[in-house]
């Protein structure tokens, strides 16, 4: 199986990790580092305290909808306010 093979205490490069690119059609293309993605979930998880309150973390979902509740503008000036790199 393969994989970057970095240790959980190691900082990850980050610099490809939530790049994207938009059309004019509003078509939004994100790369998404799954190591990292994977990572941060699991710390965001661990410094909630959700753990400790009987509660889980079953699954990302947006309730069965096939739209999500915010549109295409806004994702992409979330990446931007958040310092992603327009790229590819």
């Amino acid at each position: 199986m393969g994989g970057t093979g970095l240790g959980l205490n190691q900082d990850l490069p980050r610099a490809d990790h939530l790049n994207y690119n938009y059309d004019n059609d509003h078509n939004i293309w994100l790369a998404v580092r799954s190591d990292i993605l994977f990572l941060d979930i699991k710390r965001a998880y661990e410094d909630s305290g959700v753990s400790g309150m009987g509660l889980e973390l079953k699954h990302l979902t947006e309730g069965g909808r096939k739209t999500f509740l915010f549109t295409s503008e806004l994702l992409v000036n979330s990446l931007v306010e958040g310092k992603h790199k327009q790229k590819f």
